[in-house]
C-alpha cells in the first residue's frame, strides 16, 4: 500500500516538474493552490527520488536569481531563417521561460521569498515590454524555446 502510494505521489511531483522539464510543456504550468503547494513540498522532503528531481530545479532557480529578465517586444521566429537575427534574439530572449517556471516551483516547494520576488521581476519585466502581434505561431513560440 505505502508503495503505491509512493508511485502515485512520485508521479504528481513528476507532473508538475515535467511542466518545467519536459520539452514544449513550458508556459503549460498550471498554478497551485496553498493545499497543493503543500503537498508538494511534503512530497519531495519525504520522496528521495522527488527530491533529486527537484534539486535539478532548485539549481535551475538559484542560478536565476543573478539573472536579469531579457524580454522582447514581439517573438519573431514565424518564417525566419535560424541565423536570422530577430529569431536569435527572440530564441535567447525566450530562455527567461524556464527561469520564470524554476522560480515558481522552487517558491511553492520552498516558501523562501527570493524566488518569488525574482519571479515577479521577470514576469513584471515580460508584462512591461512583450505585446502579442497576434501570429499563433509566434504567440505559442514561448513553450517551444
Amino acid at each position: 500500500m505505502l508503495a503505491a502510494m509512493r508511485r502515485q505521489l512520485f508521479g504528481i511531483v513528476c507532473i508538475l516538474l515535467g511542466a518545467w522539464c519536459a520539452p514544449g510543456a513550458l508556459g503549460q504550468s498550471a498554478s497551485l493552490t496553498d493545499a497543493q503547494r503543500k503537498r508538494l513540498a511534503e512530497i519531495v522532503r519525504a520522496d528521495p527520488e522527488a527530491g533529486k528531481l527537484f534539486e535539478k530545479l532548485k539549481r535551475a532557480a538559484d542560478d536565476a536569481l543573478s539573472d536579469t529578465p531579457d524580454p522582447i517586444d514581439k517573438i519573431q521566429t514565424e518564417g525566419k531563417l535560424p541565423a536570422d537575427p530577430a529569431r536569435l534574439k527572440s530564441r535567447q530572449s525566450l530562455r527567461d521561460m524556464p527561469r520564470m517556471d524554476a522560480l515558481g516551483y522552487a517558491y511553492a516547494v520552498t516558501g523562501r521569498a527570493e524566488y518569488a520576488d525574482k519571479a515577479r521581476q521577470f514576469i513584471l519585466a515580460w508584462a512591461k515590454v512583450n505585446h502579442s502581434v497576434g501570429d499563433p505561431i509566434d504567440n505559442t513560440n514561448s513553450s517551444d524555446c
